[in-house]
């Protein structure tokens, strides 16, 4: 029969002192171990990253000495046996420091698997049963091996049952928490996320192609877990309203190709041509080629057969980086006089001839050798503004009417602007900066297109759970031409299929709005949210979307429009908004809340998904929880605004705010 082993503890804190004489080892040994199967569950709060594992089973030896054990912190399980004097290890996404996080441990006799916050982490296979193992005693914040410390944490809800559970079971005893109040719930039937494009994996280095009724979407695959990029793969979606993307799978990966690295797939572009794909690719600095495929979804081959089509030593800038980012355009295709291009560069836009193959680079001047100055010739963009750090990276050529626009990268942080020419070659006018650098990206790289009689541009962002320079999302915006230049194109949550709200109180003299902050993609801020002058200022006008947290239809979200992946949290108490580090459950509690019919009998509130019974409140002109004591300042009304009111107007009011603060 399965039972629950009587060892519950409603809140037990656990620490470790280091005297000069001696260590004093501090932890939980619980009184009855099981040998077949069982579930430890339990609720961890870490202070410090420290070697102490948070969970241990093993033999009987004294703390320090233990040889034989199955060990799990919150980033890892550890098998060591004295059968095989060897470890076996896994690593896993981990709970944060100081924020409590549910772990659960399942052996079922020969794996051991680890839920953190209700979801399955990790599984370590083959495990030695616990008579193997000798398994004689469990503990609690206890380290076995003597170099390490014991655990800086607090435990509480510890509970260890003699059975495997299955993840069904975690999940309900998960569910299984202080319930919400709740009241008449207001379901959510609004579009669910308009940016990112791809939410299930990190995009980056958007490229795109129109064929036919379809347009398909290349991007790099982040699967960086660290401060530098690691990019094994292109990935393909398709979509036939720029709304509902498919996943067609990945056509090339950077080890497709002999040479250079084989996880910096950087920045490419396929290009249809004479009833074939081709698809340009750089790997870091070291070159760049092409594949080839019947189909836009691949599989592309390596047209050169480990060949380069661009050898990094033809070019000289001040770096060894220079040679990224290609971009292709064949001017009037099938005519008598058709020309192939191809751009690329970083700190200096280069442009070469493709020959009708589209595999090799056209010798200008017939001497046998591809040179700079003759068959490579630089990009020159006249009047760039001061300050603005010109040419960065990541062209992109784009065509309207007779006039050739050059999109590119500039400056550090990278912002986006546009240059114009009647001719490719240049020179390029510079036109203006189409978006400023982010909010949680260092870098952006652009992709233009017409599609259905309008013109959208794609860019990356850092906006997911998680998200950074490293760890990239592609997102996609309208771009809007008039006589004067393309107009201003700020970072936007709702992008083109969703909408922009304003947050009122319940008489409509105030809306929330966030207090303005200047981005840092390295270091993202938390500001808080006050109420102000009804307006379409940035800072007041919010994307509502399906909670992170799924718990039901009335579990919402509020993301700033403006401020992509910046959540209205419940941080510890305290509203701000925050964006995702760390991408944990709890996080995701944090950032959602129950909409329910006003507390006043008109409009709606928010009740908090991590503090129940406790509600977004507008209290002294700052965003607050309370317990809604104050039933009209916990009641809210939630307005569309127009989507145009950010349109031309972001540059402005961010000069105005830089000149404000200096």
């Amino acid at each position: 029969m399965k039972k629950t082993i009587c060892l519950i503890w409603v809140f037990i804190m656990l620490c470790a002192h280091i005297c000069k004489a001696e260590k004093t080892v501090h932890y939980i040994e619980l009184d009855e171990a099981v040998t077949s199967q069982f579930t430890a569950s339990m609720s961890v709060l870490n202070r410090t990253g420290g070697n102490y594992f948070n969970f241990y089973v093993g033999d009987g030896s004294v703390a320090g000495e233990g040889d034989n054990y199955l060990a799990v912190k919150l980033s890892q399980i550890v098998l060591v046996s004295s059968k095989c004097k060897d470890e076996i290890k896994m690593f896993f996404p981990g709970g944060a420091q100081n924020i409590w996080t549910d772990l659960d441990i399942v052996f079922d006799g020969s794996s051991t698997s680890v839920y953190i916050n209700g979801e399955h982490i990790g599984t370590l296979e083959n495990c030695y049963s616990m008579e193997e193992i000798n398994a004689s005693v469990f503990r609690l914040g206890f380290s076995p091996w003597s170099a390490d410390v014991s655990a800086d944490a607090e435990y509480r809800d510890i509970k260890i049952f003699d059975y495997a559970m299955s993840g069904e079971e975690i999940a309900k005893l998960r569910a299984e928490e202080t319930p919400l109040i709740g009241g008449e719930v207001i379901a959510f039937e609004g579009e669910t996320f308009g940016n990112p494009l791809v939410r299930d994996i990190y995009t980056c280095d958007p490229a795109v192609l129109v064929d036919g009724d379809t347009v398909y979407l290349y991007a790099g695959h982040d699967m960086s877990d660290s401060g530098y990029y690691y990019i094994p793969e292109w990935v393909c979606y398709s979509s036939r309203d720029l709304i509902n993307w498919k996943y067609e799978g990945v056509p090339l990966t950077s080890a497709d190709f002999s040479w250079g690295s084989s996880t910096e797939s950087w920045a490419a572009q396929v290009i249809k041509y004479k009833d074939k794909y081709y698809y340009y690719i750089c790997k870091n600095g070291s070159g760049i080629s092409v594949a080839v495929s019947d189909s836009p979804i691949g599989p592309f081959r390596d047209a050169l057969d480990g060949e380069r089509l661009i050898l990094p030593w033809w070019t000289d800038a001040a770096h060894s980086w220079d040679d990224i980012d290609p971009t292709v355009w064949v001017e009037n295709e099938g005519e008598a006089d058709e020309q192939r291009y191809i751009m690329w560069g970083n700190g200096v836009c280069y442009l070469a001839c493709l020959n009708p193959d589209m595999i090799s680079i056209t010798d200008i001047n017939s001497d046998g050798e591809i040179t700079k100055g003759e068959d490579i010739v630089t990009v020159e963009i006249t009047d760039v503004p001061e300050g603005t750090g010109g040419f960065t990276e990541a062209p992109w050529i784009y065509k309207r009417a007779k006039d050739y626009y050059l999109f590119f990268a500039n400056g550090w942080w990278e912002c986006l602007s546009y240059a114009t020419s009647e001719d490719i070659r240049g020179p390029y006018s510079y036109g203006n900066m189409l978006m400023e650098y982010g909010a949680t990206s260092n870098t952006n790289h652009p992709a233009v297109f017409d599609f259905n009689g309008k013109t959208y541009m794609l860019y990356h962002t850092g906006a997911l759970a998680r998200g950074s320079g490293y760890r990239r999302s592609v997102c996609i915006a309208e771009l809007i031409f008039t006589d004067s230049g393309i107009e201003s194109v700020p970072e936007s949550s709702s992008g083109i299929a969703a909408a922009a709200s304003m947050i009122k109180n319940i008489n409509q003299s105030a809306s929330v709005q966030y207090v303005p902050f200047i981005n840092n993609p390295d270091v993202k801020p938390k500001t808080d949210i006050v109420s102000g002058e009804i307006s379409c200022a940035p800072a007041a006008l919010w994307q509502i979307t399906r909670g992170l947290y799924d718990g039901g239809d009335g579990f919402v979200s509020i993301q700033a429009e403006d401020r992509m992946g910046f959540y209205i949290t419940d941080s510890d108490g305290e509203i701000k908004l925050t964006h995702d580090e760390n991408g944990i459950t709890e996080t995701k509690k944090q950032r959602t809340f129950l909409r329910i019919k006003g507390l006043c009998g008109q409009g709606v509130s928010f009740e908090s998904v991590s503090s129940p019974g406790m509600y977004l409140t507008l209290t002294d002109g700052k965003l607050t929880l309370t317990n809604g004591e104050d039933a009209r300042a916990a009641s809210f009304v939630v307005d569309d605004a127009p989507h145009y009111s950010l349109r031309g107007k972001l540059q402005s009011a961010i000069e105005k705010f830089k000149q404000d603060t200096q």
